[in-house]
């Protein structure tokens, strides 16, 4: 089935940047002839890590800002120029929870929290723990800290709103609907 797309940009325009993000400000024309404006912001793409040591998951609380609040959540993290997802993870595990790493497999890709908004998508990466290490958390992560949890506790703490975070919530979905697959 030929992609059919009901919006056509005609023009964009960035309207903030930083090292962290880029916002634009896009004209487009739909199939009717009619325009509109729609607002889009970009950021860096990113991994997720599932990360399970003996019937748990390795997961990191941190303050989120914009949110206002703590979020307990999959280990997490940009993908650098040059690196490959599985690469990326390996070291973002590292620096957030001090945790080693091998055997990265990637599990889900290309999936986005923001479709509607947002350009960045993430890449959900399954490790294999093989040590432990010092952390490395870099200057806004201070504060944050690691814990193991057990995949049983995980629908309590999102009913009591701890894991918050739509990455996360998404790369737990995608590592069981994969291990039940694999199980079956």
């Amino acid at each position: 089935m030929p992609e059919l797309r009901t919006k056509r940009q005609t023009h964009s325009e960035t309207r903030f940047s930083s090292p962290w993000m880029r916002l634009r400000e896009d004209v487009f024309e739909r199939t009717d002839g009619t325009t509109g404006t729609f607002a889009v912001v970009s950021r860096s793409d990113f991994v997720v890590i599932v990360c399970e040591i003996d019937g748990a998951v390795v997961m990191t609380e941190q303050y989120r800002y914009a949110a206002g609040r703590w979020s307990l959540e999959l280990p997490q993290g940009g993908i650098e120029d040059g690196e490959t997802a599985q690469e990326a993870a390996i070291r973002e595990l590292r620096e957030e929870t001090g945790w080693l790493a091998a055997g990265a497999e990637v599990i889900g890709t290309r999936l986005y929290e923001a479709a509607d908004w947002a350009t960045q998508h993430f890449t959900v990466v399954r490790v294999h723990v093989t040590g432990r290490g010092e952390k490395s958390l870099d200057h806004d992560e201070l504060g944050a800290r690691d814990e193991l949890v057990p995949w049983a506790r995980l629908p309590e703490l999102v009913a009591a709103q701890r894991v918050i975070d739509a990455a996360t919530l998404a790369a737990v979905a995608v590592h069981l609907i994969g291990t039940e697959r694999e199980d079956a």
